[in-house]
Protein backbone atom coordinates (compact mmCIF):
# COMPACT_ATOMS: atom_id res chain seq x y z
CA UNK A 1 0.00 0.00 0.00
CA UNK A 2 3.00 2.54 0.74
CA UNK A 3 4.15 1.72 -2.93
CA UNK A 4 0.70 2.35 -4.01
CA UNK A 5 0.50 5.29 -2.77
CA UNK A 6 4.22 6.93 -4.06
CA UNK A 7 2.35 5.52 -7.66
CA UNK A 8 -0.42 7.96 -7.04
CA UNK A 9 2.18 10.83 -6.28
CA UNK A 10 3.79 10.29 -9.23
CA UNK A 11 0.83 9.79 -11.65
CA UNK A 12 -0.01 13.48 -10.40
CA UNK A 13 3.48 14.47 -11.25
CA UNK A 14 3.08 13.36 -14.72
CA UNK A 15 0.19 14.49 -15.45
CA UNK A 16 0.19 18.16 -14.27
CA UNK A 17 3.85 18.53 -15.00
CA UNK A 18 4.94 17.07 -18.25
CA UNK A 19 4.04 17.98 -21.39
CA UNK A 20 5.76 17.57 -24.85
CA UNK A 21 7.86 20.64 -24.30
CA UNK A 22 9.85 19.85 -21.46
CA UNK A 23 9.33 15.61 -21.54
CA UNK A 24 12.72 15.56 -23.77
CA UNK A 25 14.35 17.58 -21.00
CA UNK A 26 13.13 15.47 -18.00
CA UNK A 27 14.36 12.59 -19.55
CA UNK A 28 17.96 13.85 -20.77
CA UNK A 29 18.15 15.14 -16.66
CA UNK A 30 16.83 12.42 -15.12
CA UNK A 31 19.25 10.42 -17.44
CA UNK A 32 22.33 12.54 -15.50
CA UNK A 33 20.80 12.44 -12.12
CA UNK A 34 20.62 8.65 -12.32
CA UNK A 35 23.98 8.09 -14.02
CA UNK A 36 25.29 10.22 -11.54
CA UNK A 37 24.21 8.77 -8.20
CA UNK A 38 24.30 4.99 -9.68
CA UNK A 39 28.38 5.69 -10.29
CA UNK A 40 28.63 7.26 -6.46
CA UNK A 41 27.65 3.76 -5.44
CA UNK A 42 28.93 1.66 -8.04
CA UNK A 43 32.56 3.53 -6.86
CA UNK A 44 31.61 2.46 -3.22
CA UNK A 45 30.59 -0.54 -4.39
CA UNK A 46 34.28 -1.12 -5.81
CA UNK A 47 36.13 -0.04 -3.11
CA UNK A 48 33.95 -1.67 -0.52
CA UNK A 49 34.87 -5.09 -2.89
CA UNK A 50 39.19 -4.17 -3.02
CA UNK A 51 38.91 -4.23 1.17
CA UNK A 52 37.15 -7.25 0.73
CA UNK A 53 39.77 -8.86 -0.92
CA UNK A 54 41.74 -7.83 1.45
CA UNK A 55 40.08 -9.24 4.25
CA UNK A 56 38.38 -6.15 5.77
CA UNK A 57 34.75 -5.67 6.28
CA UNK A 58 32.70 -2.94 6.82
CA UNK A 59 30.05 -3.25 9.71
CA UNK A 60 27.56 -1.19 7.35
CA UNK A 61 27.31 -3.86 5.05
CA UNK A 62 26.07 -6.91 7.19
CA UNK A 63 22.62 -7.82 6.59
CA UNK A 64 21.05 -10.48 8.90
CA UNK A 65 24.67 -11.61 10.42
CA UNK A 66 25.60 -12.09 6.50
CA UNK A 67 28.24 -9.65 4.32
CA UNK A 68 26.92 -8.52 1.34
CA UNK A 69 29.30 -10.08 -1.51
CA UNK A 70 31.12 -8.25 -3.66
CA UNK A 71 30.17 -4.69 -4.66
CA UNK A 72 26.77 -5.70 -3.96
CA UNK A 73 25.77 -2.58 -1.06
CA UNK A 74 22.75 -4.33 -0.43
CA UNK A 75 20.98 -7.77 0.89
CA UNK A 76 19.89 -9.16 -2.78
CA UNK A 77 22.50 -8.99 -5.17
CA UNK A 78 20.07 -9.05 -8.35
CA UNK A 79 18.31 -5.79 -7.58
CA UNK A 80 21.35 -4.12 -6.69
CA UNK A 81 22.05 -5.12 -10.21
CA UNK A 82 19.25 -3.69 -11.87
CA UNK A 83 19.99 -0.54 -10.45
CA UNK A 84 23.58 -0.39 -11.69
CA UNK A 85 22.19 -1.93 -14.71
CA UNK A 86 19.89 1.19 -15.46
CA UNK A 87 22.69 3.28 -14.60
CA UNK A 88 24.64 1.73 -17.29
CA UNK A 89 21.71 1.71 -19.75
CA UNK A 90 21.79 5.93 -18.91
CA UNK A 91 25.13 6.17 -18.94
CA UNK A 92 25.79 4.40 -22.27
CA UNK A 93 22.97 6.93 -24.04
CA UNK A 94 24.22 9.93 -22.53
CA UNK A 95 28.16 8.49 -24.23
CA UNK A 96 26.41 7.72 -27.68
CA UNK A 97 24.47 11.57 -27.69
CA UNK A 98 27.55 13.44 -26.43
CA UNK A 99 28.91 15.64 -29.21
CA UNK A 100 32.31 16.27 -27.54
CA UNK A 101 35.20 14.36 -26.82
CA UNK A 102 35.55 15.08 -23.64
CA UNK A 103 32.18 14.59 -22.89
CA UNK A 104 32.14 11.05 -24.23
CA UNK A 105 35.45 10.42 -22.24
CA UNK A 106 33.67 12.21 -19.33
CA UNK A 107 31.22 9.39 -19.87
CA UNK A 108 32.95 6.54 -20.76
CA UNK A 109 34.06 6.58 -16.61
CA UNK A 110 30.56 5.76 -15.45
CA UNK A 111 30.32 3.22 -18.38
CA UNK A 112 33.69 1.08 -16.66
CA UNK A 113 32.68 1.35 -13.68
CA UNK A 114 28.97 0.42 -13.46
CA UNK A 115 30.06 -2.71 -15.44
CA UNK A 116 32.49 -4.00 -12.99
CA UNK A 117 30.22 -3.63 -10.49
CA UNK A 118 27.48 -5.32 -12.17
CA UNK A 119 30.49 -8.30 -12.77
CA UNK A 120 31.42 -8.56 -9.25
CA UNK A 121 28.25 -8.17 -7.89
CA UNK A 122 27.91 -12.02 -8.67
CA UNK A 123 24.46 -11.56 -10.31
CA UNK A 124 23.80 -13.66 -13.22
CA UNK A 125 21.04 -11.76 -14.45
CA UNK A 126 22.82 -8.88 -14.15
CA UNK A 127 25.59 -10.41 -15.97
CA UNK A 128 23.23 -11.42 -18.64
CA UNK A 129 21.77 -8.45 -19.02
CA UNK A 130 24.65 -6.38 -19.47
CA UNK A 131 26.10 -8.70 -22.36
CA UNK A 132 22.85 -8.24 -24.20
CA UNK A 133 22.71 -4.34 -23.82
CA UNK A 134 26.26 -4.04 -24.79
CA UNK A 135 25.17 -6.64 -27.83
CA UNK A 136 22.14 -4.58 -28.92
CA UNK A 137 24.16 -1.17 -27.98
CA UNK A 138 27.35 -2.18 -30.88
CA UNK A 139 24.85 -3.74 -33.29
CA UNK A 140 23.04 -0.15 -33.19
CA UNK A 141 26.55 1.73 -33.36
CA UNK A 142 27.72 -0.19 -36.50
CA UNK A 143 24.26 -0.49 -38.21
CA UNK A 144 24.08 3.61 -37.92
CA UNK A 145 27.61 4.13 -38.90
CA UNK A 146 28.98 1.42 -40.94
CA UNK A 147 29.01 3.72 -44.14
CA UNK A 148 31.28 6.21 -42.20
CA UNK A 149 33.93 2.83 -41.08
CA UNK A 150 36.96 2.52 -42.72
CA UNK A 151 38.26 -1.24 -41.44
CA UNK A 152 41.81 -0.43 -43.36
CA UNK A 153 42.11 2.26 -40.71
CA UNK A 154 41.01 0.46 -37.57
CA UNK A 155 42.69 -3.26 -38.25
CA UNK A 156 46.28 -2.04 -37.52
CA UNK A 157 45.36 0.20 -34.80
CA UNK A 158 43.63 -2.99 -33.31
CA UNK A 159 46.14 -5.24 -33.97
CA UNK A 160 48.75 -2.15 -32.35
CA UNK A 161 46.76 -2.47 -29.17
CA UNK A 162 46.33 -6.19 -28.34
CA UNK A 163 50.22 -6.71 -29.36
CA UNK A 164 50.55 -4.14 -27.37
CA UNK A 165 48.62 -5.49 -24.51
CA UNK A 166 50.07 -8.87 -24.33
CA UNK A 167 53.63 -7.99 -24.41
CA UNK A 168 52.74 -5.82 -20.89
CA UNK A 169 50.84 -9.34 -19.35
CA UNK A 170 53.15 -11.51 -21.15
CA UNK A 171 56.33 -9.64 -19.21
CA UNK A 172 54.61 -8.98 -15.74
CA UNK A 173 53.78 -12.40 -15.62
CA UNK A 174 57.38 -14.20 -16.22
CA UNK A 175 59.33 -11.35 -14.64
CA UNK A 176 61.38 -11.74 -11.42
CA UNK A 177 58.82 -10.02 -9.37
CA UNK A 178 56.12 -11.93 -10.95
CA UNK A 179 53.14 -8.57 -10.24
CA UNK A 180 50.52 -10.25 -11.63
CA UNK A 181 50.89 -13.92 -8.88
CA UNK A 182 51.84 -11.14 -5.81
CA UNK A 183 48.62 -9.73 -6.40
CA UNK A 184 46.26 -12.06 -6.67
CA UNK A 185 48.23 -13.86 -3.90
CA UNK A 186 47.64 -10.44 -1.62
CA UNK A 187 43.55 -11.13 -2.59
CA UNK A 188 41.07 -13.62 -0.80
CA UNK A 189 40.89 -15.96 -3.89
CA UNK A 190 37.05 -17.39 -2.76
CA UNK A 191 35.62 -14.14 -3.90
CA UNK A 192 36.93 -14.74 -7.71
CA UNK A 193 36.53 -18.21 -7.29
CA UNK A 194 32.82 -17.41 -6.01
CA UNK A 195 31.78 -15.15 -8.82
CA UNK A 196 33.54 -17.39 -11.76
CA UNK A 197 31.44 -20.21 -10.20
CA UNK A 198 28.03 -18.52 -10.26
CA UNK A 199 29.01 -17.52 -14.01
CA UNK A 200 29.64 -20.81 -15.03
CA UNK A 201 26.39 -22.08 -14.14
CA UNK A 202 25.09 -19.75 -16.85
CA UNK A 203 26.23 -22.98 -19.27
CA UNK A 204 23.59 -25.04 -21.01
CA UNK A 205 24.84 -28.12 -19.14
CA UNK A 206 23.79 -26.55 -15.87
CA UNK A 207 20.80 -24.82 -17.14
CA UNK A 208 18.14 -26.90 -15.06
CA UNK A 209 20.06 -26.37 -11.51
CA UNK A 210 20.28 -22.26 -12.56
CA UNK A 211 16.84 -21.86 -12.84
CA UNK A 212 15.93 -24.61 -10.02
CA UNK A 213 15.14 -22.34 -7.50
CA UNK A 214 12.50 -20.08 -9.93
CA UNK A 215 11.31 -22.95 -11.82
CA UNK A 216 10.54 -24.62 -8.50
CA UNK A 217 8.62 -21.84 -7.25
CA UNK A 218 6.30 -21.44 -10.42
CA UNK A 219 5.46 -25.24 -10.18
CA UNK A 220 4.49 -24.45 -6.75
CA UNK A 221 2.21 -21.53 -7.94
CA UNK A 222 0.55 -23.16 -10.29
CA UNK A 223 -0.42 -26.09 -7.83
CA UNK A 224 -1.94 -23.66 -5.39
CA UNK A 225 -4.13 -22.71 -8.12
CA UNK A 226 -5.29 -26.13 -9.08
CA UNK A 227 -5.98 -26.57 -5.21
CA UNK A 228 -9.75 -26.97 -4.62
CA UNK A 229 -10.62 -23.19 -4.55
CA UNK A 230 -13.92 -21.87 -3.89
CA UNK A 231 -14.96 -19.76 -6.72
CA UNK A 232 -14.84 -16.22 -5.53
CA UNK A 233 -10.97 -16.77 -4.29
CA UNK A 234 -10.62 -18.23 -7.85
CA UNK A 235 -11.65 -15.15 -9.38
CA UNK A 236 -10.80 -12.51 -7.26
CA UNK A 237 -7.67 -13.61 -5.15
CA UNK A 238 -7.27 -14.90 -1.10
CA UNK A 239 -4.74 -11.46 -1.00
CA UNK A 240 -1.14 -11.89 0.46
CA UNK A 241 -1.26 -15.04 2.80
CA UNK A 242 0.67 -17.23 0.32
CA UNK A 243 3.69 -14.62 0.72
CA UNK A 244 3.54 -16.37 4.27
CA UNK A 245 3.25 -20.13 3.06
CA UNK A 246 5.80 -19.59 0.13
CA UNK A 247 8.44 -18.71 3.10
CA UNK A 248 7.59 -22.31 5.07
CA UNK A 249 7.32 -23.98 1.58
CA UNK A 250 10.90 -22.73 0.30
CA UNK A 251 12.86 -22.13 4.39
CA UNK A 252 13.83 -18.86 2.83
CA UNK A 253 15.62 -16.60 5.71
CA UNK A 254 13.48 -13.48 5.00
CA UNK A 255 10.10 -12.88 6.13
CA UNK A 256 8.57 -13.66 2.87
CA UNK A 257 8.79 -15.14 -0.27
CA UNK A 258 6.90 -15.23 -3.57
CA UNK A 259 6.70 -17.15 -7.24
CA UNK A 260 9.56 -14.26 -9.06
CA UNK A 261 6.91 -14.24 -11.48
CA UNK A 262 4.82 -10.89 -12.46
CA UNK A 263 1.56 -13.15 -13.34
CA UNK A 264 1.56 -15.69 -10.92
CA UNK A 265 2.02 -13.41 -8.41
CA UNK A 266 -1.00 -11.45 -9.68
CA UNK A 267 -3.03 -14.98 -10.06
CA UNK A 268 -2.41 -15.80 -6.24
CA UNK A 269 -3.51 -12.37 -4.72
CA UNK A 270 -5.82 -11.03 -7.24
CA UNK A 271 -7.25 -14.54 -8.86
CA UNK A 272 -8.10 -14.49 -12.68
CA UNK A 273 -9.84 -10.99 -12.90
CA UNK A 274 -6.39 -9.63 -11.12
CA UNK A 275 -4.22 -12.21 -13.61
CA UNK A 276 -5.81 -11.03 -16.66
CA UNK A 277 -5.93 -7.01 -15.91
CA UNK A 278 -2.22 -7.54 -15.21
CA UNK A 279 -1.58 -8.92 -18.61
CA UNK A 280 -3.62 -6.98 -20.32
CA UNK A 281 -1.79 -3.94 -19.13
CA UNK A 282 1.59 -5.61 -19.94
CA UNK A 283 0.30 -5.67 -23.16
CA UNK A 284 -0.64 -2.13 -24.09
CA UNK A 285 2.48 -0.84 -22.38
CA UNK A 286 4.87 -2.77 -24.36
CA UNK A 287 2.43 -2.01 -27.36
CA UNK A 288 3.17 1.95 -26.37
CA UNK A 289 6.75 1.87 -25.57
CA UNK A 290 7.28 0.33 -29.58
CA UNK A 291 4.92 2.73 -30.43
CA UNK A 292 6.60 6.03 -28.94
CA UNK A 293 10.13 4.14 -28.68
CA UNK A 294 11.39 7.89 -30.87
CA UNK A 295 9.98 9.91 -28.43
CA UNK A 296 11.58 8.24 -25.39
CA UNK A 297 14.58 6.47 -27.14
CA UNK A 298 16.17 3.12 -27.41
CA UNK A 299 17.37 3.60 -23.69
CA UNK A 300 13.87 4.14 -21.82
CA UNK A 301 12.85 0.27 -24.14
CA UNK A 302 15.92 -1.74 -22.84
CA UNK A 303 15.30 -0.38 -19.10
CA UNK A 304 11.62 -1.18 -19.50
CA UNK A 305 12.71 -4.72 -20.59
CA UNK A 306 15.64 -5.28 -18.58
CA UNK A 307 13.22 -4.35 -15.26
CA UNK A 308 10.46 -6.88 -16.48
CA UNK A 309 13.29 -9.45 -15.78
CA UNK A 310 13.05 -8.93 -12.05
CA UNK A 311 10.42 -10.26 -9.76
CA UNK A 312 6.96 -8.81 -9.24
CA UNK A 313 6.14 -5.74 -10.68
CA UNK A 314 5.56 -4.48 -7.05
CA UNK A 315 8.58 -5.36 -5.88
CA UNK A 316 9.99 -2.03 -6.91
CA UNK A 317 9.07 1.39 -7.54
CA UNK A 318 10.90 1.56 -10.73
CA UNK A 319 9.13 -0.63 -12.90
CA UNK A 320 5.46 0.73 -11.87
CA UNK A 321 6.73 4.11 -12.21
CA UNK A 322 7.65 2.94 -15.61
CA UNK A 323 4.91 1.82 -16.52
CA UNK A 324 3.03 4.76 -15.85
CA UNK A 325 5.15 6.81 -17.83
CA UNK A 326 5.04 4.88 -20.86
CA UNK A 327 1.19 4.81 -20.61
CA UNK A 328 1.10 8.72 -20.18
CA UNK A 329 3.22 9.27 -23.10
CA UNK A 330 0.46 9.53 -25.49
CA UNK A 331 -1.09 11.89 -23.92
CA UNK A 332 2.55 14.14 -23.27
CA UNK A 333 3.04 13.80 -26.48
CA UNK A 334 -0.01 15.21 -27.43
CA UNK A 335 -1.57 12.31 -29.57
CA UNK A 336 -4.25 12.04 -26.88
CA UNK A 337 -6.22 13.96 -25.59
CA UNK A 338 -6.49 14.47 -21.22
CA UNK A 339 -9.95 13.63 -20.10
CA UNK A 340 -9.74 14.83 -16.08
CA UNK A 341 -10.49 17.13 -13.93
CA UNK A 342 -8.23 20.03 -14.29
CA UNK A 343 -8.40 21.10 -10.90
CA UNK A 344 -6.53 17.72 -9.21
CA UNK A 345 -4.23 17.72 -13.14
CA UNK A 346 -4.17 20.91 -14.36
CA UNK A 347 -2.70 21.66 -18.04
CA UNK A 348 0.46 23.02 -18.79
CA UNK A 349 0.84 26.57 -18.93
CA UNK A 350 1.76 26.70 -22.36
CA UNK A 351 -1.13 24.71 -23.46
CA UNK A 352 -3.93 27.42 -21.66
CA UNK A 353 -1.54 29.87 -23.37
CA UNK A 354 -2.03 27.96 -27.27
CA UNK A 355 -5.64 28.17 -26.29
CA UNK A 356 -5.95 31.54 -26.42
CA UNK A 357 -3.80 32.20 -29.49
Amino acid sequence: MNRIKWCLVFMAIVYGGLHELNFQKFLHLSKKVVVFFMFILSVIGLYKFYLLLHGVHLPLFYFRERYAYGTVLSSDMNMFSLAMLIGLVMALSLFHRADKLKYRLMYLVPVLSLTATIFFSGSRRGFILTMLVFAIVMFKLIRSHMHKIRLARWIPFLYSILFIGTIAFAAAYISDNNVISKLMASMDQKQFSYTISRFTTISPDNIDSTFSSRSDRWTYALQMLHQDTPLLKFLFGSGFDYVGIYRDVFTTTYIEDYPHNPILSALLYSGVAGGLMLSLMLVYTFYNLFKYRKHTGLHFVLIYCIAFFYNSIFSYLIFVFLMILVNEVPYIVGEKKLKTSTFMFPRPQSERNLQHV
